[in-house]
């Protein structure tokens, strides 16, 4: 089970069971000293605490950005004198529990998730530090869904305390707009390393060895979703080539270990073949179908609705509801709209209907 606390080696400040053990352990927990006693307790080899003329919450934040850089917040959340607090113990048990899967899932960033539970474990699986395994590549047909795939990308990055970063066709044009908007995810376009003259590849290296610098001094890890890397019907790359020829040598430089633990891809649309240099574990593959969504997953979101008064629907009555749902968008006369957005169209004017209650 993939936990965005235990299995990365940063706190996840991002993740609401983080703000919450955060909250409780200052209010339970506000001597200077007995913070500092509670840390040191924890390993012999953390770095001093500073608590000279700070609050207990910023103190606090300082403890557990160093027990989790140190790999031993399963070790805090163990000790016994932690525990002895009940908020505390409330605190690190949701903590314990919390994990990023499917069935736990079912809205994100106002969009309804739909058969999406694969790419969802895969992205799981992708996120902890210890993954071998750092860029998922999107295909799939036309109208199929795969630009919407980097909705499910950010929240997971998000749940993992990493910046999102998406790129896609008219946001960005060459190589040096998309550096420009990396280094501008760690806030510092400054710091870009100048072009050489030739050596091109030798640049980009550079670049990405200088990104991975930065992102560690500033313990800002990134997740990049990059769209339009394949072709129009009529073969014409939808992005400059040499944006694809950029991030194929990110991706290799993923496989390095100083460097791999800060950045996730996410490359969309990507052609069939890939580089023969990448590792068989560095990438893993979802791919799209227009046709995948069907009655058993649009029933999965009714039976996952709560009411009034946390009313719920029986299993036939969400069968029913999702039956009427396909019917309308397989129906709908508007045939130039993806069948996907349809069928979210439908979804949406259907529980909008339960929300309202009867008329």
């Amino acid at each position: 089970m993939a936990n965005p606390f235990l299995d990365q080696n940063s706190y996840p400040w991002s993740h609401p069971e983080a703000a919450k053990l955060h909250r409780a352990l200052t209010v339970a927990v506000h001597r200077p000293a007995r913070i500092d006693l509670l840390y040191r307790m924890t390993g012999s080899d953390l770095p001093a605490l500073a608590v000279e003329g700070l609050p207990p919450d910023l103190i606090w934040k300082q403890a557990l950005d160093n027990i989790a850089a140190c790999g031993r917040l399963a070790t805090f959340l163990a000790m016994k004198d932690v525990r002895r607090y009940p908020a505390v113990c409330a605190a690190v048990e949701a903590v314990l529990a919390a994990d990023v899967t499917a069935a736990t899932v079912r809205a994100y960033d106002g969009e309804r998730v739909l058969d999406r539970i694969r790419l969802h474990d895969l992205l799981a699986a992708l996120a902890p530090d210890s993954s071998q395994t750092k860029v998922i590549l999107v295909r799939g047909g036309a109208r199929s869904g795969k630009s919407h795939s980097r909705h499910r990308f950010e929240w997971m990055a998000r749940q993992w305390g990493a910046a999102p970063v998406y790129l896609c066709s008219g946001m960005v044009a060459t190589v040096d707009d998309v550096i420009y908007s990396l280094y501008a995810g760690v806030e510092s376009t400054g710091s870009i390393p100048p072009r050489f003259d030739s050596l091109q590849h030798d640049w980009y290296r550079k670049v990405c060895f200088k990104l991975g610098e930065l992102a560690r001094a500033r313990g800002r890890k990134m997740w990049i979703a990059v769209d339009d890397l394949g072709a129009e019907a009529d073969g014409a790359p939808l992005l400059d080539t040499e944006i694809r020829t950029f991030f194929d040598l990110f991706a290799l430089i993923l496989m390095n270990p100083t460097f791999g633990p800060w950045f996730r891809l996410m490359l969309i649309h990507y052609p069939d073949a890939v580089p023969t240099k990448w590792a068989q574990d560095l990438w893993c593959e979802d791919v799209t179908s227009e046709t995948d969504v069907q009655c058993d997953q649009v029933a999965e979101v009714f039976q996952s609705w709560s009411g009034p008064d946390d009313k719920k629907l029986r299993e036939d009555e969400a069968r029913s509801l999702a039956v009427d749902v396909i019917t309308t968008a397989d129906n709908s006369p508007l045939t130039s709209v993806p069948r996907l957005r349809r069928i979210s169209d439908a979804l949406k004017a259907a529980l909008d209907t339960l929300e309202s209650g009867p008329s």
